[in-house]
């Protein structure tokens, strides 16, 4: 297990898993929203993906670049 200091790229990780989806703030979002933990856990076993992925909500907010 690895948290804050891995040889893995948690982010892009988050993405590519369909975990969350990059906004236009460059933070990984979520269902939860950007305040989240992320962690790891490195096995061979094999896991699917049992939630739909975040639909991408900053197509028209702007809130973070406004502030």
């Amino acid at each position: 297990p690895f948290t804050d200091n891995s040889p893995i790229d948690e982010q892009k990780a988050a993405l590519e898993s369909g975990l969350a989806f990059r906004g236009k703030n460059n933070l990984c979002i979520t269902k939860q929203g950007s305040f989240v933990f992320l962690g790891e856990i490195i096995t061979d076993g094999d896991f699917s993906l049992r939630e739909t992925p975040p639909e991408n909500l900053c197509e028209t907010c702007n809130r973070c670049q406004k502030a």
